[in-house]
């Protein structure tokens, strides 16, 4: 079997302060689950595992035809399991067939195929063959001689993860701008966590190998990013919700206290520390923030007015600029 490299995990892509809780979930069809948490931390999330392709047998699909095998080839047979003991899975599987190069370049691919259970006549000859389910996947190298007939078993080692982010106060309850990245739990040689999946919207559910894995999420399109550590496990969906501390503020510029908003004006939002977090216009421009003190900075006709201000988690304020 082949060590996983960069060549290979970059096929699988192509197909594909707060508190952090997961629960595990068995793979199966849309089977109501009682699994246990999978962290000890006071919040829990009740939802239901997804359906996924699998097929309640672990043998090769009709391998009793032996006229495959014609003069000069051999017959190849391939499932992936997604455990060890566990089913075939039914879809979902991009196959590639790669012969290796013999001056120690990228392989070269023969074939690919999206069938569950490939059965193919192929030459003789060494292969390196991967079976993606998703971003998970699983690289052997396949010898085949003359008139073999070679039955061979990819256990992808399979889960999944389904992430959800929300804001920690109920008063803030159905914030929808969040996203999320998806990185290597181990980090490479230069101290980086790779990353796998970018921009994701939360609700999704990821295949990935069996491991650790690093979610960046963001609410908002400010401040508020919180990393958080999964471990998926195979045959298992783990539905992890991420929190995050945030306050919603409406900024807005009038000519006296409790006036209406004046339109035209242009905002620039810095952090304590001077750093530019956002610029924005409009009469009521909102944003989520995490908590902590900031500068406000409106613009109007060239003219600039400022007021600091701070929030705490669970705010859902205005912060109003005057003129005089």
């Amino acid at each position: 079997m082949l060590r996983i490299n960069n060549f290979f995990r970059s096929l699988a892509s192509i197909t594909a302060g707060s508190v952090y809780v997961f629960m595990m979930h068995p793979l199966l069809s849309m089977a109501q689950t009682n699994s246990s948490l999978a962290s000890s931390l006071d919040d829990t999330v009740a939802k239901q595992a997804v359906a996924v392709p699998l097929i309640d047998a672990d043998a090769f699909p009709d391998d009793s035809d032996s006229s495959q095998t014609i003069m000069g080839s051999a017959r190849l047979q391939l499932v992936a399991l997604l455990t060890k003991h566990g089913p075939r899975i039914g879809s979902g599987i991009i196959w590639r067939i790669f012969k290796p190069d013999k001056l120690g370049a990228s392989p070269n691919l023969v074939k690919q195929l999206s069938v569950a259970a490939p059965d193919l006549k192929i030459s003789p000859g060494t292969y390196i063959i991967n079976a993606a389910f998703g971003l998970a996947y699983l690289t052997q190298t396949v010898n085949v001689k003359t008139y073999d007939h070679v039955k061979k078993k990819f256990v992808i080692n399979a889960g999944g993860v389904r992430v959800d982010i929300k804001p920690r106060s109920k008063n803030l309850q159905g914030l929808v701008n969040s996203k999320f990245d998806l990185l290597d739990g181990e980090l490479d040689q230069f101290g980086n966590f790779q990353p796998l999946l970018s921009d994701m919207r939360p609700g999704s559910v990821t295949r990935l190998n069996a491991g650790i894995y690093r979610i960046v999420s963001r609410l908002g399109d400010v401040n508020s990013v919180v990393s958080s550590e999964v471990t998926v496990e195979a045959g298992r969906l783990t539905e992890a919700t991420v929190f995050h501390e945030v306050a919603k503020v409406t900024f807005k510029l009038t000519k006296s206290s409790g006036g209406d908003a004046l339109a035209g004006a242009h905002w620039t939002l810095e952090a304590r520390s001077g750093e530019v977090l956002i610029k924005t216009a409009g009469a009521l421009p909102t944003h989520i923030l995490a908590p902590g003190s900031y500068t406000i900075k409106a613009h109007l006709a060239d003219i600039p007015y400022k007021r600091i201000f701070t929030v705490e988690s669970g705010d859902n304020i205005e912060v109003e600029v005057t003129i005089e």
